[in-house]
């Protein structure tokens, strides 16, 4: 998937290398490194914390943050779902678009020019739209958030 550009580049009134602002909006500090042609530079950004970078810098951190969180969040639920399952397939669901894009419009939020935070304030104050399952019990039709749920409830509920 390509950088997501919330912050559009080469736009004509405004330099690739015009200040912007970047929150770290995760639960622990981001490290990340950007290799230019000559040389290249790690930055780090504490929890919470805003920094200013160039506009290309923070187009690149806002879109590999998102993945970071985003991976951490599925893979999570993957093994909470598929508790006896070898971890390693865990990465075939680790992606998603839409949960990226929303975290990236948060993290860049103060950038935004009004017309943009009023097109995208829906996004910014809903959660995260997680990909939703639903498990039903093909016994009495009760539904669960999970499988791990599912297997209990027939367990207990429908013990023969």
């Amino acid at each position: 998937m390509p950088i997501i550009e919330i912050l559009p580049m080469n736009v004509n009134e405004e330099s690739n290398d015009a200040p912007k602002k970047f929150t770290n909006i995760d639960k622990e500090d981001f490290v990340f490194t950007w290799r230019g042609e000559k040389d290249s530079h790690t930055y780090t950004v504490k929890t919470g914390e805003t920094q200013t970078f160039p506009k290309y810098l923070v187009n690149f951190a806002c879109t590999h943050l998102a993945r970071k969180i985003v991976k951490r969040e599925l893979r999570k639920k993957f093994i909470e779902e598929h508790p006896t399952e070898n971890y390693k397939n865990a990465d075939f669901a680790t992606r998603n678009e839409e949960m990226e894009k929303k975290l990236h419009i948060k993290m860049v939020w103060e950038n935004l020019p009004e017309e943009k935070k009023q097109e995208l304030q829906a996004v910014k104050e809903g959660e995260i739209d997680k990909p939703k399952e639903e498990f039903k019990c093909d016994i009495c039709g009760k539904t669960f958030e999970t499988a791990n749920k599912l297997r209990g409830h027939k367990l207990g509920a429908h013990r023969k």
